[in-house]
C-alpha cells in the first residue's frame, strides 16, 4: 500500500485508477492507459484539488516500478522482458494493418494476476474509438466457464449433485436405452445430447426485445451417454435454466449472488445488450441475440473476463472456492469418451497435452459467436493464462500464432530454455497411431460431418471425394497418407493440407477415418458406411426442396435449395454453400430410423441428427431438419 503527496485516499494495487478529488465526494475514475493502448498494474494516473475552490493541482505518475509491498500488483518487467513485448506489439500492430482486421486486446496471467493488457485497432471502423479493453463484448461459449465456476459453488455449498440426471429434461433417447445424462457430463461435454438446432440460434436482437427467453428445442440422444465427446450447446442452456429454477431466481441473479458477486466483478450482460459493432469480412454486422442466452448469449470485457479467469486460476481465491472443488476445471471428466484420441475434456475446458518437456497439460476454450472472437488459454502446472477478444470475425485465424507466442513467452519465465513450439506448417517424419486403435485399409465410403467421403486405393495412393473436391493420399511411410488436392487429374499442396495427414483405422468394430495435425491433435472425419440402406420407400421423397425459411445463416452460405437425390439404394440430401470465394458441396446420406424420421449415420460432429419428411392432404412433400423447413418443388 502506498500514499501519495496531497492524496488523503491510500493507494492499493487494485485501485490503480484516475482519481478526481475535491471537497465533493470523488467524481470520476479511469483506468490509467499507458501509450500504445498498454495498461499495466501499478501504473497511476492521479487528478485532485485538495481544497475547495482551489485551483486544480494534476499530478501524473505512471510509476512502471512501484515497489508495491507484498500482495501488490507484480512488476510486469519481471515476467516479460521489454524485448518480448516489443516484439507482440510488433505482430499485434501487423495484424491491424491488414484490412479487414478492426480491433483486439489481450491480457496476460500470472500467478491469478493480471501483469499485461494491450489493445490495438478500431472500437467502431472509421470513427476515431480506439479498441477499449473495458467494453463489454460477446462471451459465446465462453460463458459456460462462469456457468461451471456457478455449478461449483453450488455443488460446494450442497445445493447441486453435479453427478444427478437431468431430471424434468424431456429427452428422447431413440432407443438407446435409459440412461439420462448427468449435469457433470453435460458440462464436461460428453452427454450424447443434440448439440445444436441451426435455425434461430443466433437472432437479430430487435427480433426478440420484450420475449424473454427463447424456448429450447426438443433435445434428444445421438449416443449414450458418456461415450462420444461432443459439446451440446442445449443441454448446457437447460443446466443454466435448471439451476436458476432450483434457487428460485434468474440465472443472472444467481451468477450475481455466488460468481460475479463474491468476485468484485462486475455483473454480466447479456450480447444483445452490447451496443459495440462487431464485424465480419470488414463489414458490420447487425446486433444478435443467442437462443440460448446462458450457454451462449453472455458478454463481458476483456478487463473482467481476465479477472475471472486469474480468480479461478488453481489456488488463486480459496475463500471463493477451494481448490478440490477448482479442480474439476482442469481434471479430464471423459475418461470413458471413446476413442482415445487424447482429446480430453474438464467443465467448460478442452485439455490438450503438449509434447515439449515440463509443460503439461494446456486447458482451452474459445468463442464461436459470430462476427467475434473471445479466447483463453491456461497452464494450469505453472499458473499462467492468455485471455483475447476481439471484434471481427476472423480473429479466430488471425490471432493463432500471437496468441501463442504470448502463451509460450509466460510459459518461458517458468520453464527456462522451454523448447520451442513444434512448427504447425509441418508434420514430424513419423506419426504414432493413438492408443487403443488399430490400422486398416481403406473402406469405399465413409459418413462424415461433411457428408460422404468416398475412397479408392489406387496402388497405394488414395483417390478421395469429399465437398466436392477430389484429392490424393499419397504414403508417407508410417502408415498415415499425405493428402493433395487434385485439379485436372494434378495434384497440388496446399499449405493447409501440408499440416495433416489422414489414415483409416479400427476402434474395436468401428472403421473410421482419422485425421492428424501438426500437433498432434486428432479428430474424426467419419466412420464407415457399409451395407446402409434407405429402405424401400425412400425414392418417393426424391426432388429438388424450397427452404422456407430465411435467416443470417443461409444467406451467408447463400443456401435456398437442396435436392434429395436416391443412388445406390441411399437417400442422400445434397446442396452447395459458399464461403467466401470457397464453395463445398455436401452430400448426406440418410437411413431409416422410424416414426417418419431418417438419421444422418456415422460418428462425428452433427453425425445421428435426425431429419423428418411429412406428407398430407396432397401437398407437396416437406423436409424439416435443425429448425429448418423445405417443400418439394413440384
Amino acid at each position: 500500500m502506498s500514499f501519495l503527496p496531497g492524496l488523503h485516499e491510500p493507494v492499493t494495487p487494485d485501485r490503480a485508477e484516475v482519481h478526481v478529488h475535491a471537497a465533493a465526494p470523488r467524481m470520476a475514475s479511469m483506468r490509467c492507459h499507458l501509450a500504445r493502448g498498454f495498461h499495466v498494474p501499478g501504473g497511476l494516473l492521479v487528478l485532485y484539488a485538495p481544497e475547495p475552490m482551489m485551483r486544480t493541482s494534476v499530478l501524473l505518475w505512471c510509476a512502471l516500478a512501484l515497489p508495491f509491498q507484498a500482495g501488490g500488483a507484480p512488476d510486469t518487467g519481471q515476467v516479460l522482458d521489454s524485448a518480448t513485448l516489443e516484439q507482440l506489439e510488433r505482430e499485434a500492430g501487423a495484424i491491424v494493418r491488414r484490412g479487414r482486421h478492426v480491433g483486439f486486446g489481450i491480457s496476460l496471467l500470472v500467478d491469478d494476476r493480471v501483469v499485461w493488457t494491450g489493445t490495438w485497432g478500431e472500437a467502431e471502423r472509421g470513427r476515431g474509438l480506439p479498441f477499449d479493453s473495458a467494453r463489454p463484448m460477446p462471451l459465446g461459449e465462453l460463458g459456460e466457464l462462469y456457468l461451471a465456476g456457478l455449478a461449483l459453488r453450488l455443488e460446494h455449498a450442497g445445493a447441486l449433485d453435479l453427478e444427478a440426471p437431468l431430471y424434468g429434461a424431456d429427452i428422447d433417447d431413440r432407443g438407446l436405452g435409459e440412461a439420462v445424462p448427468n449435469i457433470r457430463q453435460v458440462l464436461s461435454h460428453h452427454s450424447g445430447v443434440i448439440g445444436v438446432r441451426l435455425n434461430g440460434m443466433y437472432v437479430e436482437a430487435s427480433d426478440v426485445d420484450g420475449k424473454g427467453a427463447m424456448e429450447l428445442p426438443p433435445l434428444y440422444l445421438l449416443d449414450r451417454p458418456g461415450v462420444s465427446a461432443s459439446r451440446s450447446t442445449l443441454a448446457v442452456e437447460w443446466v443454466a435454466r435448471h439451476m436458476a429454477r432450483q434457487q428460485g431466481l434468474s440465472v443472472a441473479a444467481l451468477m450475481e449472488r455466488e460468481v460475479t458477486g463474491p468476485l468484485g466483478l462486475a455483473p454480466l450482460l447479456h450480447a444483445g445488450d452490447v451496443t459495440g459493432p462487431l464485424y465480419s469480412r470488414g463489414r458490420e454486422e447487425p446486433a444478435r441475440v443467442a437462443r440460448e442466452r446462458s450457454a451462449l448469449g453472455l458478454a463481458s470485457s476483456l478487463d473482467q473476463l481476465a479477472a475471472y479467469v486469474a480468480a479461478v486460476l488453481p489456488d488463486a481465491r480459496p475463500d471463493w472456492l477451494p481448490q478440490a472443488s477448482l479442480d474439476r476445471l482442469y481434471q479430464a471428466q471423459n475418461r470413458e469418451a471413446r476413442p482415445d484420441l487424447g482429446q480430453r475434456s474438464a467443465l467448460a475446458f478442452q485439455l490438450e497435452g503438449d509434447p515439449r518437456p515440463g509443460v503439461g497439460p494446456v486447458a482451452r476454450l474459445a468463442s464461436n459467436f459470430p462476427a467475434s472472437h473471445a479466447s483463453v488459454r491456461v497452464s494450469p502446472q505453472h499458473r499462467v493464462a492468455v485471455v483475447a477478444m476481439a471484434n471481427f470475425g476472423e480473429a479466430d485465424r488471425a490471432l493463432e500464432d500471437l496468441l501463442d507466442h504470448a502463451f509460450d513467452a509466460l510459459l518461458a519465465s517458468r520453464l527456462p530454455g522451454l523448447a520451442q513450439r513444434p512448427s504447425r506448417e509441418q508434420l514430424p517424419s513419423r506419426l504414432p497411431l493413438p492408443e487403443g486403435l488399430q490400422p486398416d485399409v481403406p473402406a469405399a465410403r465413409y459418413a462424415s460431418f461433411g457428408g460422404l467421403v468416398e475412397v479408392e486405393d489406387v496402388d497405394g495412393v488414395l483417390d478421395v471425394r469429399w465437398l466436392g473436391w477430389r484429392f490424393s493420399g499419397e504414403p508417407r511411410g508410417d502408415g498415415w497418407f499425405r493428402p493433395r488436392l487434385r485439379v485436372l487429374r494434378i495434384p497440388l499442396g496446399l499449405q493447409a493440407l501440408d499440416r495433416i495427414a489422414i489414415r483409416p483405422v479400427r476402434d474395436g468394430d468401428r472403421r473410421l477415418l482419422l485425421v492428424q495435425g501438426s500437433r498432434g491433435r486428432s479428430f474424426i472425419i467419419g466412420s464407415a458406411l457399409e451395407d446402409a440402406s434407405s429402405g424401400p420407400d425412400a425414392a418417393r421423397w426424391a426432388g429438388t426442396y424450397r427452404i422456407e425459411q430465411d435467416d443470417a445463416l443461409l444467406e451467408r452460405g447463400r443456401v435456398r435449395e437442396v435436392d434429395l437425390v436416391h443412388e445406390d439404394d441411399l437417400l442422400r440430401l445434397q446442396f452447395t454453400a459458399r464461403g467466401g470465394p470457397i464453395r463445398a458441396s455436401l452430400d448426406m446420406p440418410l437411413v431409416p430410423e422410424g416414426g417418419g424420421y431418417y438419421r444422418i449415420p456415422g460418428l462425428g460432429p452433427g453425425l445421428g441428427d435426425r431429419m423428418r419428411f411429412e406428407e398430407r392432404n396432397g401437398s407437396p412433400p416437406r423436409v424439416h431438419f435443425s429448425g429448418y423447413s423445405a417443400v418439394r418443388v413440384e
